[in-house]
């Protein structure tokens, strides 16, 4: 007797509704919010560390970045935290979080690939805020790095000071559930709308409601007139909505700004003020006695 093997559709589709019924079983079997809370970022934080390779690390917690826009000159250490965020994708080949306080951790921006927020239940009336969140993290685009320079010395790099190499970061939204009667094409008018009133860097990078939709938006390139005209788009797609958000996931991630190797997270101008920014004594040599 033959066995019948699947169609890859019928795969798709498999696990796209087991899930949808692991995270329904979130939204309405587990009655204490805080715990309802705490089991949806768990379930999220799993998937999301079965799409990505391990060069991506994954936490909670805060993004810290250098508020002061004079540092360079004056040295005056002014880091400041984002609000804190469901989930923050980080460079884990290069630094590690650098605060744990074991629920949460702090990350600096030096290291931030992309956050997502993560909805129980997506209404409407949520879709503004969800698009000013993401202009004021994706404002965030100054970032220090120290580049070897010889065995002893390292020079500090800024980037993110221009629009030509600033790099904000990846804005994504998980949604358990959507609000009953809001259709994907309600949400994507309203993303759309937003996303051109609030201007700036609001951005959405892909926006996943489960066992319903994907949408996303494209990267703008200054220089495409095309890519210009189109700044505010934002895409549905309805068919297989899950394996489309695991493809644009890793794509995205793939295409970020990626630091030399001999580049290192400047994590110093956390903990106080640097006196000489271009030939700082970033490590000490071994001394050798004869």
């Amino acid at each position: 007797m033959s066995i019948a093997i699947p169609k890859y559709d019928e795969i798709c589709n498999l696990e796209e509704d087991i899930l949808s019924k692991r995270w329904q079983i979130i939204r309405y079997a587990i009655a204490h919010n805080g715990e309802k809370g705490f089991a949806a970022e768990y379930e999220v934080q799993q998937l999301i560390r079965s799409i990505l390779p391990n060069e991506y690390g994954i936490t909670t917690g805060f993004i810290i970045y250098q508020a002061n826009p004079n540092y360079i000159n004056d040295n005056k250490s002014e880091p400041e935290l984002t609000k804190q965020l469901d989930i923050i994708i980080y460079d884990a080949i290069k630094c590690t979080p650098l605060i744990r306080l074991g629920s949460c951790d702090v990350v600096p921006i030096e290291a931030v690939y992309a956050y997502i927020e993560i909805k129980g239940c997506l209404y409407k009336n949520q879709i503004k805020e969800i698009v000013q969140d993401s202009g004021s993290i994706r404002n965030i685009t100054k970032r220090y790095y120290y580049e070897t320079a010889g065995s002893t010395n390292a020079i500090l790099k800024v980037i993110g000071e221009s629009n030509e190499n600033a790099y904000p970061i990846r804005a994504y939204v998980i949604c358990l559930d959507s609000q009953e009667g809001l259709q994907a094409d309600d949400v994507k008018i309203e993303l759309e709308k937003n996303i051109k009133e609030i201007g700036g860097n609001s951005f959405i990078s892909g926006m996943l409601v489960s066992g319903n939709s994907f949408l996303f938006s494209h990267s703008v390139n200054s220089k495409d007139k095309n890519d210009i005209e189109n700044k505010d788009k934002v895409y549905l797609l309805k068919d297989k909505p899950l394996m489309r958000f695991k493809w644009r996931i890793n794509e995205d991630l793939s295409r970020f700004f990626r630091i030399p190797s001999e580049w290192t997270p400047a994590l110093e101008i956390y903990s106080g003020n640097i006196i000489n920014h271009n030939n700082y004594p970033s490590a000490s040599a071994p001394t050798i006695i004869h």
